[in-house]
């Protein structure tokens, strides 16, 4: 019987890890102040102005433009990350976007410049209500 106990908790702790939040990941190299990286984070979902849907949205990967590779920082088993940092240039955005049963990956293509923080936000597609856009909130 102990054993029993014992194995459901290990499962449990196990499944609980599974679902956390990775840690925000940063470019790959030697460590840089936060004035020399762009920080792109997602709108939290209760700061959607009133709306009845809320949009959740988290980053799947990210692509340099013209670089070809891309790096994935986050999934179904770990978790997605809400913010993400990266050196300044031009890149393209996986997001995961998600609302109840529904979610989509749409992407964004953003010229992002060393110390500043984007604020991205999904919601419904106006010409196509069942799709997401992404829309960027605010610059700071």
């Amino acid at each position: 019987m102990p054993t029993r106990i014992f194995a459901a908790l290990v499962l449990t702790s196990l499944l609980a890890a599974g679902c956390a939040a990775p840690k925000t990941p940063v470019h790959i190299g030697p460590p840089l102040p936060a004035s020399e990286l762009a920080i792109v984070q997602a709108q939290d979902p209760e700061n959607t102005g009133g709306a009845t849907v809320r949009f959740h949205l988290a980053f799947e990967s990210f692509m340099k433009v013209g670089d070809g590779q891309r790096t994935f920082v986050g999934d179904a088993r770990n978790g997605y990350p809400t913010r993400i940092s990266v050196l300044p240039g031009d890149y393209t955005i996986i997001t995961r976007c998600v609302s109840g049963n529904y979610w989509a990956y749409p992407a964004a293509e953003l010229s992002l410049e060393a110390g500043r923080i984007y604020t991205l936000r999904c919601g419904v597609s106006p010409h196509n209500l069942t799709s997401f856009r992404l829309t960027m909130d605010s610059i700071e």
